[in-house]
């Protein structure tokens, strides 16, 4: 699908220029995905360790997870400053996500990763992982299902990524890669981090992605135009975010 001035939205693009520098519009929900290329998730730019419904309901229907009470152990409520100890990392349509033992995402079924533990952790581990599956799972309908919260962005996103073809099958350096992280503001109810990416062509970027605690889990709260984050904006360094990155 292509916009009247030729550009195709960015769920369907595969080359932005510095990830998430393009316009908040219907159709160029600024987030995750970009043309041939670039990239397009953002997160907070990394530093080195140790330094400082409805009309959309029919076709989406928002639902409890499925048999879910998590029950992941909540950890420690401190807000993480550096890079985070235990972190493993795996590749999800050629995109690094990072993944803990203690505060998940617990449970991983196609494209949905949920189950992330009721801390300021838990929280960066979802908004690391949602935004990206939302837009790239070839089961993108169940992430939204899953692990976004309803309201207008939902209803703005689910008709525009249904006449998008991206279904997977993606090639390294289609989308950014996570680079960094920095915490806006967190409670137990809501938390805003700002995302780092680093795209294709070695460009940097960064916005600031919401999730809220809602049925036992972290939920991804998306913008009214349905992208992920109000605002990404090139950086020129990754000074002032904590290292986040498996690649």
């Amino acid at each position: 699908m292509r916009r009247d001035d030729g550009r195709r939205p960015f769920w369907d693009r595969r080359t932005v220029p510095a990830g998430v520098l393009v316009a908040v519009v219907i159709g160029l929900l600024i987030w995750v995905l970009a043309t041939r290329g670039g990239g397009t998730h953002h997160a907070g730019a990394p530093t080195t360790q140790g330094s400082p419904a409805s009309s959309v309901a029919t076709t989406v229907k928002h639902t409890p997870s499925s048999g879910s009470a998590c029950h992941v152990p909540t950890g420690s409520q401190a807000v993480p400053q550096y890079t985070p100890q235990g972190i493993t990392w795996q590749l999800y349509q050629t995109v690094a996500l990072p993944y803990s033992s203690t505060a998940g995402p617990m449970i991983v079924d196609g494209g949905v990763a949920r189950c992330y533990a009721h801390d300021p952790l838990g929280a960066l581990l979802a908004a690391s992982q949602i935004p990206y599956r939302y837009l790239i799972a070839p089961d993108w309908r169940q992430v939204v299902q899953q692990q976004v919260m309803p309201g207008k962005g939902v209803q703005v996103y689910v008709p525009e990524r249904s006449k998008a073809t991206n279904a997977g099958g993606n090639q390294p350096g289609d989308y950014n890669q996570l680079a960094g992280f920095k915490f806006v503001t967190y409670s137990p109810a809501v938390a805003v981090i700002e995302i780092a990416s680093k795209n294709g062509n070695g460009g940097l970027e960064a916005g600031p992605v919401t999730v809220d605690w809602s049925d036992g889990d972290w939920k991804l709260q998306l913008q009214p135009d349905g992208s992920s984050s109000p605002q990404v904006l090139p950086i020129t360094s990754v000074v002032g975010f904590a290292t986040w990155s498996g690649v």
